[in-house]
């Protein structure tokens, strides 16, 4: 049974609009990666679709480049709107701009900016991350609490 399939069929799920990051969008792409069961089981208590945004997947296909297979169910997420990319509104750099800035020291990642950007403005609580280091640190300097999962 396919990570598609999985996915799709888990309708007693306990999480919404949670955004996914680039570790567990690998892992579940690419069944040889360590993290690809545990972030399977996770995933199945997530209602799609996850959410994300263009530096993720961007960064999903450089880390997949060996894995052509892998690229194409990242696709295929996102054709069967188990994946939804969210759209970075222009209104959205300047505060990129100054969290490059207040988070220099750990040299961020557009992506994990990206990320940080959507749960500061509500448009999840929750992120699916294997970066739990950066993301503790930039939750404990966010406007708004967010969840990280897996726990």
């Amino acid at each position: 049974m396919g990570i598609n399939h999985r996915i799709k069929s888990g309708e007693n799920t306990l999480l919404r609009r949670v955004l996914i990051d680039t570790g567990p969008l690998v892992a579940l792409a690419n069944a040889s990666d360590a993290h690809h069961a545990s972030c399977t089981k996770q995933v199945l208590g997530i209602r799609p679709p996850l959410l994300t945004c263009w530096p993720v997947l961007t960064e999903a296909q450089w880390l997949l480049r060996r894995y052509p297979g892998s690229v194409k169910v990242l696709l295929e997420l996102c054709q069967k709107g188990i994946l939804r990319v969210l759209s970075i509104p222009d209104a959205a750099l300047p505060w990129l701009e100054q969290r490059f800035h207040q988070y220099q020291d750990m040299q961020p990642q557009l992506a994990d900016l990206v990320l940080l950007y959507f749960l500061s403005h509500k448009e999840s609580e929750t992120i699916f991350t294997l970066d739990k280091r950066d993301f503790t640190i930039y939750q404990r300097n966010a406007p708004q609490p967010f969840r990280i999962v897996p726990e």
